[in-house]
């Protein structure tokens, strides 16, 4: 018992000191039925706050620029296993098939790689090309228990996208899972 208070303890402390925007910073993300960490790459800034009126729980950019207006910005996301969700090609088709609902029927999606993560786990990465902006999006995909965690970067131009990869790269293999969460309100 006491190990989980002590826990608890340096779980707050690293949580406070993480609320802001951190230059190469690390932190914790967590909802219902996950919790993993990453850290920021290399020139990259880690931000909880900017996206958390809407459900964000990290965005991250380059040093020196913010999420507003940076050319490529890597963010957060999670979406749980359903009866149709069960993979990341699942997460991908289901995303193609949404986004063709709105109207923007050029988007599509392909599978690139897989970049071996800790632990023996796999991130599925994803690029979607097509939309009416011209933006180019790889999403690592995560799989886990309960949920699929996706590591998302999003470009303005392709060449954008090619210069963030390394960094892109380094985010996706800084994730480490930390277990299942149960959040009660």
């Amino acid at each position: 018992m006491r190990t989980i208070g002590i826990l608890l303890l340096a779980l707050a402390a690293f949580t406070r000191l993480s609320a802001a925007a951190i230059p190469e910073g690390g932190g914790i993300m967590y909802g219902n039925g996950h919790s993993f960490t990453l850290d920021a790459p290399k020139g990259w800034v880690l931000d909880n706050t900017t996206m958390a009126n809407q459900g964000g729980c990290a965005v991250f950019y380059p040093v020196g620029s913010n999420w507003k207006d940076s050319a490529v910005v890597f963010y957060v996301n999670t979406r749980g296993l359903t009866d149709k969700i069960h993979s990341p090609a699942d997460v991908a088709a289901d995303d193609i098939a949404t986004t063709h609902k709105q109207g923007f029927n050029r988007v599509q999606a392909k599978k690139i790689e897989d970049i071996k993560l800790s632990h023996g786990r796999i991130a599925s990465v994803w690029q979607y090309t097509g939309d009416q902006w011209g933006n180019y999006e790889r999403s690592a995909f995560v799989q886990e228990t309960g949920v699929i965690n996706a590591i998302v970067m999003s470009a303005r131009t392709e060449q954008d996208m090619k210069r963030a990869l390394p960094a892109f790269r380094q985010l996706v293999s800084s994730y480490e899972y930390l277990g299942d969460v149960k959040i009660q309100n």
